[in-house]
């Protein structure tokens, strides 16, 4: 799939780093001794990376080597205590903003119905492919452009593939924004944290349901 998968809209493009100055995955090193470097994952919106190890960057050899690229870990083992084995855990993500430094009131006043999610978070399930939104977060309507009111109980429900392929817009680097995020995975189970940057976006076609009703 890597290198021809078209995993996103053609404006989407996904860096990771763990070297970014107070984000949550920064390290000199990672757990296998690696020093991580920066790289994209997505490039307008073509799956061109992956998140690696030293066993798992082994598997993407013919990759790297055809596209004239050393076979490396990205630097992204960890272990949550010293008594744990080295999983492969998610480093700080960014979504590159737009050129035009559309800030997020701009953007609303681009949309002529819509709701605008202001705050909260997502969750999926275990393989991040299905997922709702925005936990207790603020939403509000917009009509012709303008933030209307709030909506309570409002929810949106998505599909990680079909959510980034209808990805419409991007604000600038005004609107950029940081959070941050837990993976956890394993058995047993290991949690580690990192930083998530990403700019306001526009996201078409989204179902949105009323969590206290049910789908």
């Amino acid at each position: 799939m890597v290198g021809t998968c078209h995993a996103a809209a053609p404006i989407v493009t996904i860096t990771a780093n763990r070297s970014a100055l107070t984000q949550l995955a920064t390290v000199k090193w990672d757990d296998e001794g690696v020093e991580p470097d920066d790289f994209t994952l997505v490039e307008d919106g073509l799956l061109v990376d992956y998140q690696t190890t030293r066993e798992s960057a082994s598997w993407l050899a013919a990759y790297y080597q055809e596209h004239g690229r050393p076979v490396r870990s990205h630097g992204c083992a960890s272990a949550d205590t010293a008594m744990s084995v080295t999983t492969l855990l998610t480093p700080n993500l960014s979504l590159l903003p737009a050129k035009a430094n559309a800030s997020l009131d701009e953007m609303i006043a681009d949309v002529k119905h819509g709701m605008a999610i202001l705050d909260g978070n997502a969750s999926t399930d275990f393989q991040a492919t299905n997922g709702t939104g925005p936990g207790n977060g603020v939403v509000r309507e917009i009509r012709n452009g303008k933030l209307g009111a709030v909506i309570n109980n409002a929810e949106f429900t998505f599909t990680s593939q079909d959510f980034w392929k209808n990805v419409v817009a991007l604000g600038g680097l005004p609107s950029v924004h940081s959070v941050p995020a837990q993976h956890a995975k394993g058995n047993a189970g290991q949690a580690s944290y990192h930083t998530v940057s990403a700019p306001a976006a526009t996201v078409a076609n989204v179902a949105i349901v009323d969590r206290n009703r049910g789908a």
